[in-house]
C-alpha cells in the first residue's frame, strides 16, 4: 500500500515514473524488479495495479481468517484510492470549483 502513494505522488509530479523513482521503490524493499518491469509495460495507473496487489497479497497471508480481516484492509485500500483520485481531480480542475460558481 506505501508503494502505491509513493507511485502516485512520483506519477502526479511528472505524468510519469521515472527509472530512479523505481529504483528508489526497489531500494526501500516496496518493489520488486520484476514488478516494475510488468508496471512499465502496463497502459493503467500504476499505483492502483500496486494497490489492487496489496489487497490480494493480504488474502493469501491471511488464509483461513481472511473473511474475518479482509474487510478492514479493504477498507484502508478504498480509503487511499478515494484519497489519489481527490488529489488528481483537484490538480486536473482547470479552474478552481469556488471561481467557476462564482462565473
Amino acid at each position: 500500500m506505501v508503494a502505491s502513494i509513493y507511485l502516485f505522488f512520483f506519477f502526479m509530479s511528472s505524468n510519469k515514473v521515472s527509472e530512479s523513482e523505481y529504483q528508489q521503490l526497489i531500494n526501500q524493499g516496496l518493489l520488486h524488479v520484476e514488478e516494475k518491469v510488468w508496471l512499465e509495460q502496463f497502459k493503467g495507473h500504476a499505483h492502483s495495479m500496486v494497490l489492487d496487489w496489496a489487497l490480494q497479497v493480504a488474502g493469501e497471508a491471511l488464509g483461513a481468517n481472511r473473511n474475518r480481516h479482509i474487510r478492514a484492509f479493504s477498507q484502508i485500500a478504498n480509503h487511499i484510492r478515494k484519497e489519489q483520485v481527490q488529489i488528481e481531480d483537484a490538480i486536473n480542475m482547470p479552474m478552481p470549483f469556488q471561481y467557476f460558481h462564482i462565473m
